[in-house]
C-alpha cells in the first residue's frame, strides 16, 4: 500500500531522511507535451511541500531511464527551483546538481 500523510509526515522528521519529488501521476515525462510535464514536474513538488509543509529541492526522474524524460523535462526541473535532479541510469550522470 501508499504511505498516508502522516506517515510521510513522520518520515520527513526522520534524521537522514530527504523527501524528494517524483510527478502527481509517474508518467514517461518524455512523451508529454512541454506543458504537461510542468504540471507533472511542478505540481509534484508544490503537493508535497502543502504536505510536509517543508521546502522540497530534490526530484526523481519517473522510470529513471535516459529515454523517460528528454532536454525539456531536464529544464522544467532547473525552473522549478529543484536543486538535484536523479535518475536510475546510474554512474556520474545518476544525480545531477543544477
Amino acid at each position: 500500500r501508499w504511505m498516508n500523510s502522516e506517515e510521510l509526515r513522520a518520515l520527513s522528521a526522520t534524521t537522514g531522511v530527504d523527501m524528494g519529488a517524483h510527478t502527481l501521476t509517474h508518467p514517461l515525462l518524455a512523451t508529454l507535451p512541454t506543458n504537461e510535464q510542468w504540471k507533472e514536474i511542478d505540481g509534484s513538488r508544490d503537493e508535497l511541500e502543502r504536505l510536509l509543509k517543508a521546502r522540497v529541492t530534490l526530484f526523481s526522474y519517473p522510470f529513471g531511464s535516459h529515454d523517460a524524460f528528454d532536454a525539456a523535462s531536464t529544464q522544467l526541473v532547473r525552473d522549478s527551483g529543484y536543486a538535484l535532479a536523479c535518475t536510475g541510469t546510474g554512474g556520474r550522470r545518476c544525480c545531477s546538481p543544477f
